[in-house]
């Protein structure tokens, strides 16, 4: 072979192992990438549940407050008794 075709082969060779390493690179981003996504959808999810948890810790709050608030009226109503 003449030298300009082996180093053209050469070339040939590095160009493919260079593509197939940025196809490996690329496949390795994407799963990346997909658990990334997994990850943000459980913590979306529990962030979720914790709003739902908390409105809930809220209202009952409310409702103490409320009934606190009337126990107070009544204790009023009857002069302190």
């Amino acid at each position: 072979m003449s030298e300009k075709k082996k180093t053209k082969k050469n070339e040939n060779d590095e160009m493919q192992e260079q593509m197939q390493m940025l196809l490996q690179n690329n496949a390795q981003l994407q799963e990346t990438a997909q658990n990334l996504a997994n990850q943000l959808n459980t913590y979306m999810g529990i962030s979720s549940q914790y709003e739902r948890t908390i409105g809930a810790m809220t209202q009952r709050l409310q409702e103490k407050d409320n009934i606190i608030a009337q126990l107070n009226a009544q204790v009023r109503q009857t002069g302190g008794e």
